[in-house]
């Protein structure tokens, strides 16, 4: 990590009694009434609007961002749920947002599982929780249930929806004419938690708690944080593996999160084990990059042993140790005797998160996570913003420090491909594009995640049937009626006067009187390459036309003062744009323009003409229309092998 050192003052290598009482209540104490929510749930669409769908692109998702994952992923059905872990631990897929300054209802289309328990729902409004405890909704299984969320009055509200039961989501619905935005502002206090079923929950279905009210959930809520990522599997302890892998073998999802504060405790399912000791250290080493780690034992009477080891490998690995035996009294566990109740839940969160000083706690994360380097991605893909339909499109992701880490690309919102960047690089290729118009993203995430940031780019283009044109012009004498190839393009004639005739192979005009005449045909897209061959004794009448409208509305290159100038024609009326420094264009020179959104250059038989590279134009941006013309100077210029063609 550059830039950063473990201020190790705040995990002193002894036992940390509980001290102060800190208020969960006070979580909730500054959601002002207008904030305050009313929620209804059912399987029938109440609200009349847009549905604002998912994707399944976790770092760059436009209107979203996931809570409680480390990635989403696509179901079968078309919806969005958490990606599944190699090391079974059970993610939530919490959705974030921000409403429109006009909203004030909103619907989340989720889906209920077959186990048809309650819905649990907690919203959390710029930060703060709506309750303490989430609230219960009864459910029909294996149904799509509509989430209603509605509050007094209208305003722009950053939103986390935490919800228990629901096993996959679609989106969220808001009146017509609203959007959702993904929350601007990157996550600043990733936290995570790690430990048994008091950390993952117990008994949901008999009024026990889940995993987002349990003593972990409130302690990562009492750091501030922003992200909250439950690592925690019931059944198990820093050495019984139970059905799952014990403590330790759940690093590499953690150290692969992102999580810069890390709390665990337990476990009481380590009695009788032998080694608990020495596994905590290892798990506790493993660790040593995570900057704040505090740790507790088991929270119940007759677990001291396991406790005492757990504390003496905390001190060995200089992490702070919360010492919490005995919180959870017979009082404080639910009728099975085992699990903590609500209260107990409560009781232990305020007796880990006493143990150490949260304000430290915080800027030691601050600290961390300013530390990393700063990652930006620049995607691109062809050049100009269309393709020709069916033709391979090639991704590249340039990652701005060249850290080491993998970028994957995202096509319409789903994965196609992860590259591991080298020489700060990863490219990847689709296959034969569809017609029509193509979000592309990609999404880079670093090896090291205390060290680097993660890092998003996007690009969009449009695939077109009918893209380009060629014409080499060799076929009998006579006016010229369309282009040649595969899919031929009518020529159109712009302006009146003189007539465009095909003589030896070439394509000319010969008798203007007076005026500016061209010849064009449909491109199919504004962005491409332009390429004709120009000849004849006297080529200064002649003109290239581009993104014509009409004949008196087009760019144009023509020649002026012995220089290849483009110009801009308005109404009629000319602007000169450029001009280059090259000289003229001559008989025989083949001249390439290349054009990409306001971009501009001019290439003569390859190179790019001095003064006419990557020239500014705003005007005629979105018209299709490419030939060429002639004035009536131009009367013994010929053109040749005309086509225009996706830029490669």
């Amino acid at each position: 990590m550059t830039g950063f050192t473990l201020d190790l003052t705040q995990t002193p290598s002894l036992r940390l009694r509980r001290g102060r009482s800190l208020s969960l209540e006070g979580l909730l104490a500054s959601l002002a009434p207008e904030d305050v929510p009313s929620i209804s749930i059912g399987t029938v669409q109440t609200l009349a609007g847009t549905l604002v769908d998912c994707s399944a692109d976790f770092h760059g998702d436009p209107h979203y961002r996931y809570d409680g994952c480390l990635d989403v992923r696509k179901t079968g059905s078309g919806r969005i749920a958490a990606s599944l872990s190699d090391l079974g631990i059970t993610y939530y897929c919490n959705l974030e947002f921000v409403t429109d300054a006009a909203n004030d209802v909103f619907e989340a289309k989720v889906y209920v599982p077959a186990s048809g328990y309650d819905l649990g729902l907690r919203v959390v409004v710029d930060g703060k929780l709506h309750s303490l405890h989430l609230e219960r909704h009864a459910t029909t299984p294996n149904a799509i249930h509509y989430v209603r969320v509605a509050f007094p009055t209208a305003r722009a509200r950053q939103i986390t929806l935490e919800m228990e039961t629901v096993s996959s989501l679609n989106g969220v619905i808001v009146p017509s004419g609203q959007g959702l935005t993904r929350p601007a502002a990157p996550v600043a206090r990733p936290v995570g938690v790690l430990g048994d079923s008091f950390f993952r929950g117990a008994g949901y279905s008999v009024g026990g708690a889940s995993g987002l009210e349990t003593a972990g959930y409130f302690i990562a809520r009492l750091l501030g944080a922003d992200r909250i990522v439950n690592f925690a599997v019931g059944g198990t302890g820093w050495v019984n593996a139970g059905s799952a892998n014990a403590f330790g073998g759940r690093l590499p999802e953690i150290l692969g999160s992102g999580v810069m504060a890390l709390i665990c405790a337990g476990s009481r399912n380590d009695d009788g084990e032998s080694g608990i000791q020495a596994a905590v250290e290892s798990a506790l080493t493993g660790l040593s990059g995570v900057p704040f780690v505090a740790v507790s034992g088991p929270a119940q009477p007759g677990f001291s042993a396991v406790n005492a080891e757990v504390a003496a490998a905390a001190a060995s690995a200089g992490r702070a140790f919360v010492d919490t035996l005995n919180v959870i009294g017979p009082e404080l566990t639910l009728p099975e005797g085992v699990h903590p109740n609500a209260q107990g839940h409560e009781a232990l969160a305020r007796a880990i998160a006493g143990g150490f000083s949260i304000g430290q706690a915080q800027a030691t994360v601050a600290a961390a996570m300013a530390a990393r380097e700063a990652v930006s991605l620049t995607l691109t893909g062809p050049s100009g913003a269309f393709v020709k339909t069916g033709n391979d499109v090639a991704l590249t992701a340039d990652v701005s420090t060249g850290d080491p880490g993998s970028v994957t690309f995202y096509k319409a919102g789903l994965p196609v491909a992860t590259e591991v960047v080298a020489g700060g690089l990863a490219s990847t290729v689709i296959a034969g594009i569809a017609s029509g118009k193509h979000g592309f993203s990609a999404s880079f995430v670093p090896d090291d995640r205390f060290a680097a940031t993660t890092a998003t780019g996007q690009v969009s283009l449009t695939a077109v049937d009918d893209l380009g044109f060629t014409d080499s012009f060799t076929r009998a004498d006579g006016p010229p009626v369309e282009t040649e190839g595969a899919v031929p393009k009518t020529w159109q004639a712009l302006g009146s006067g003189g007539a465009w005739l095909l003589a030896g192979n070439k394509l000319a005009n010969t008798t203007v009187a007076g005026g500016s005449h061209y010849l064009v045909a449909e491109a199919g897209a504004p962005d491409g390459a332009f390429e004709v061959t120009v000849s004849g004794s006297l080529v200064i009448g002649g003109y290239i036309a581009l993104r014509a409208t009409n004949q008196t509305n087009l760019l144009r290159l023509t020649v002026q003062g012995g220089q290849i100038e483009l110009q801009s024609i308005v109404a009629n009326a000319k602007t000169v744009i450029a001009a280059g420094t090259g000289g003229a264009w001559v008989d025989g020179d083949t001249v390439r323009v290349e054009l990409v959104g306001q971009s501009v250059t001019v290439l003569r038989n390859g190179t790019a003409v001095p003064g006419l590279e990557g020239v500014s134009c705003a005007a005629w941006t979105d018209r299709t229309l490419f030939g060429v013309g002639v004035g009536s100077a131009g009367s013994n210029v010929a053109f040749d092998d005309v086509s225009f063609s996706q830029i490669v």
